[in-house]
């Protein structure tokens, strides 16, 4: 990010704290000092959403973001559901790619919530019949043998 100013804090010489602020370009020497940076806000671009089937957690191998050895290359799941399966637990995120940032390949993830599962037709297009039941922890517990599209 670049960088928006500094905040600097130091001792006067008399005993008492003093504060300067340093925009870009200026300049000041000070022995001593706290320096406090402040950076332009970011700016995000959404790049794709992606989804993890977790059913197994916490003995799953999925790695998701925030998780140590998250990698923003890791692939998003293919969700195949059994007919008949009980529930199953998926996580989704959209990939945010930072649009200001002196770097390439810097994104954030903003996990994602589920409002309604519809069932899809013969033909693979999605209607407006819902099914499912989803609850806070994304679980879904499909009532009929149905194809979904979340």
């Amino acid at each position: 990010m670049p960088y928006v100013s500094a905040k600097l804090a130091y001792d006067n010489g008399a005993g008492s704290l003093a504060t300067t602020t340093l925009s870009p370009g200026s300049f000041l020497q000070i022995n001593n000092a706290n320096v406090y940076l402040e950076t332009a806000q970011p700016g995000f671009q959404t790049v794709e959403y992606d989804f993890w089937n977790w059913s197994s957690w916490p003995y799953s191998t999925v790695v998701l973001p925030g998780q140590a050895g998250f990698s923003p290359t890791n692939a998003s799941q293919l969700l195949i559901v059994n007919v008949g399966q009980g529930y199953f637990k998926v996580t989704g995120y959209a990939k945010l790619a930072v649009t200001n940032s002196i770097y390439s390949g810097v994104y954030g993830y903003l996990g994602q919530y589920f409002d309604q599962a519809y069932k899809i037709n013969t033909n693979g297009v999605v209607t407006t019949n819902t099914t499912g039941v989803l609850s806070s922890t994304a679980t879904s517990s499909p009532p009929n043998p149905a194809r979904r599209r979340w």
